[in-house]
């Protein structure tokens, strides 16, 4: 989903990284109505929808009461598919170092299946995870 979100442009916004222009003056909110602003948010809609369309039906149940808002659909389903606690870094880590060559796979093939189980390792790390604090 984040390679098509960057494919379409939205990706920054999605992250939260595009603020909505003019959205703070003075670390209060503006009703400001320029072009900006209106291009921003169509650009957050459609943001939002594609995220929304991605989503098999019985996951939209996650994300109702915020299908226009883009940054905080993709806060919750990281809340809910990427569990950042010990028990499932443990289970990571236990298939990361249980991962062995099969008789008729290839080396290319091997390597794949441990990068796959390496960003999933550390997609269960909290930000900022090193060494220090390996559980």
């Amino acid at each position: 989903m984040r390679a098509w979100l960057m494919r379409r442009g939205y990706w920054m916004l999605v992250k939260g990284e595009e603020l909505k222009p003019g959205s703070l003056v003075e670390g209060k909110p503006t009703t400001d109505k320029s072009s900006a602003t209106l291009a921003w948010s169509i650009k957050a809609g459609k943001a939002a929808d594609e995220l929304y369309l991605a989503l098999e039906p019985d996951q939209r149940t996650h994300i109702v009461g915020l299908e226009n808002n883009p940054v905080a659909i993709w806060k919750k389903l990281v809340a809910v598919h990427l569990q950042k606690h010990p028990g499932s870094r443990f289970l990571s880590y236990d298939h990361f170092f249980s991962i062995q060559k099969k008789e008729d796979e290839t080396l290319t093939s091997l390597m794949t299946r441990i990068d796959e189980a390496m960003v999933q390792v550390k997609n269960l790390c909290p930000d900022k995870f090193s060494l220090d604090d390996l559980d």
